[in-house]
């Protein structure tokens, strides 16, 4: 989506926009450079708007607002695709927050969705997501039939599966794998719990390597830890960066991180379809576009927006 393919915006949006633009220029007496960005700023957020089948800004809600940070991060406004530096992003979020601002304080809303919204953080670029192809190679790639090949996929899947940090994999113990429901239990930052669906493609992984390589890790010592090293201790954060490293260059695919895996779970589900809320609460953390907000989502409903988005869970 760019600029120019934008639909249509109803004039319940332009004419709110337009006297907050004019209160900009007349009252607080900004630059003209200034109210430029935040014209084209505004102009795409109410483009965003029509877009989801909204016409009116007291219908918008932080979800929106974080949706439209995510676009502009991700290119979705640029004519070339090129990702926005957050210094761009957060001036739009600056734009956002005044107009909300704005059209509560003049009595055309009660509600501003940006109160529960943090600024971006500055100085930091957002990941860039691989392809759904892309993480198809590294998948489906060649593993060995031994306990160590089992246990890499089972790895991979997981954390592509789940989104998890390189910590959260590194955590998981045998009691938090439910594999008759498909869910994974997560120790994220500041000790917070979280139950992340899991597809059909990790399920499976896990339970090959847990019949047929887990057995063959385990030592005298005995470890919880559900993947094990050679000497039957839990693999290091260090170790699971390796194996992402190995099979993503033996797949083609250069660059890729264990953050890759995780910013590209989320980037692919939101793609699909998936709602924000519930991408947002599966990572646990903050939004794609690095603003923080938590949510609840019950765990029946993340299971349903998992299954109908996630390109693996099927499989």
């Amino acid at each position: 989506m760019n600029d120019q393919a934008a639909p249509p915006v109803p004039a319940a949006l332009t004419d709110r926009v337009r006297e907050y633009l004019s209160y900009l220029g007349v009252e607080r007496g900004l630059s003209g450079n200034t109210i430029a960005a935040y014209t084209r700023d505004l102009t795409r957020f109410t483009a965003w708007l029509v877009g989801r089948g909204i016409v009116d800004f007291k219908d918008a809600t932080s979800a929106d607002c974080l949706g439209f940070s995510a676009a502009l991060a991700e290119g979705v406004f640029t004519t070339d695709g090129r990702q926005l530096a957050l210094t761009s992003v957060g001036r739009a979020q600056a734009a956002l927050r005044g107009l909300f601002k704005f059209l509560v304080r003049e009595g055309y809303q009660e509600n501003d969705p940006m109160s529960r919204v943090l600024n971006v953080k500055p100085g930091r670029r957002l990941p860039k997501a691989i392809s759904i192809d892309d993480v198809a190679a590294i998948l489906d790639g060649v593993f060995a039939p031994d306990a160590s090949g089992r246990r890499d996929k089972a790895i991979l899947e997981l954390m592509y599966a789940a989104g998890l940090r390189i910590s959260e994999a590194a955590g998981v113990t045998m009691g938090d794998i439910d594999l008759e429901d498909g869910f994974v239990r997560v120790i994220g930052k500041g000790s917070k719990e979280r139950l992340i669906p899991i597809g059909g493609g990790a399920v499976r992984a896990i339970g090959s390597y847990l019949a047929d390589g887990r057995g063959l890790l385990i030592k005298q010592v005995r470890d919880d830890h559900l993947f094990l090293n050679a000497r039957g201790r839990g693999l290091s954060r260090q170790s699971i960066w390796n194996i992402v490293k190995r099979y993503s260059a033996a797949a083609g695919v250069n660059g890729v991180t264990p953050h890759t895996l995780r910013h590209s779970f989320a980037t692919h589900m939101l793609k699909g379809g998936a709602d924000l809320r519930a991408v947002q609460d599966m990572l646990g953390h903050v939004s794609i576009s690095t603003t923080q907000i938590y949510t609840h989502v019950a765990k029946d409903h993340l299971k349903e927006e998992y299954l109908s988005t996630h390109p693996r869970a099927n499989r």
